[in-house]
């Protein structure tokens, strides 16, 4: 282990496309979850691991996004126009701003029903043989979602694809990355995923297992199994709407 980042990036600059019906004229960031908006949840996980500065990218209805921070110590906006530069490209743009060489990045659109991830993420990162370390869900913790894995852990603690069928760990959207990664690759709009490839390549892409369960918020059945979760805070609401085992108790 090495010292983990003092700093988060939150990606909030998609058009929440899945969502549009809940939105109601508002970001996807700024949907409420039994009253706590997406980006808020998500920047309580980043100040509870102690990170003491938080950027937050924005494009489609990005005066809704910096008009809700306006008041919140220690944050910065990076505004993408004319043209969203999707995960990687966003990040990249913070890039000359971060004054950390690793940081967390974290996708609002989900809850964490459990340990604060990023807390498993500070204690496993070592800098001196990652270059990103992702937090990954067993499909079975996965509610929400559409089944699909992402990666399979090597028994060192790297990662590699899945097989097209094969469930694998699904990434939950949280992970600490190396920024000098991101900012050396080529072009302007790009998604991590092309980062991760290049890190895949030199085996310097690693995961770690989430203990708890994970609820993707970003589409209409995730959001309603969030909702009733959070409100109840206890499993049954998971049950209720999607059929899906127990969870255990909300954070």
């Amino acid at each position: 282990m090495t010292r983990p980042p003092r700093t988060a990036v939150i990606f909030c600059a998609g058009f929440g496309t899945r969502l549009a019906s809940h939105a109601a004229g508002r970001p996807k960031p700024l949907v409420p979850i039994a009253g706590v908006t997406m980006l808020d949840r998500a920047m309580t996980l980043a100040r509870k691991v102690g990170a003491s500065k938080i950027f937050v990218n924005t494009h489609h209805l990005a005066s809704q996004v910096a008009n809700h921070l306006a008041d919140e110590p220690d944050t910065f906006v990076s505004h993408e126009e004319p043209r969203i530069l999707d995960t990687g490209g966003g990040l990249k743009q913070m890039a000359g701003r971060l004054d950390e060489a690793a940081v967390y990045t974290i996708n609002p659109d989900a809850v964490w029903v459990g340990p604060n991830p990023l807390d498993r993420l500070a204690a496993s990162w070592d800098d001196s043989r990652m270059g990103a370390l992702l937090m990954l869900v067993p499909a079975a913790s996965a509610h929400g979602h559409d089944g699909k894995g992402d990666f399979r852990l090597e028994e060192n603690g790297s990662v590699r694809r899945c097989s097209p069928g094969d469930p694998g760990l699904v990434y939950g959207g949280a992970q600490i990355v190396r920024v000098d990664e991101v900012r050396k690759f080529p072009g302007t709009a790009f998604s991590l995923n092309a980062v991760w490839d290049v890190l895949l390549a030199s085996k310097r892409l690693y995961g770690t297992v989430y203990e708890g369960s994970w609820i993707d918020t970003g589409n209409p059945l995730g959001l309603a199994i969030a909702e009733e979760t959070l409100s109840n805070g206890s499993s049954p609401g998971l049950h209720s709407v999607a059929h899906d085992p127990q969870v255990g108790k909300a954070a």
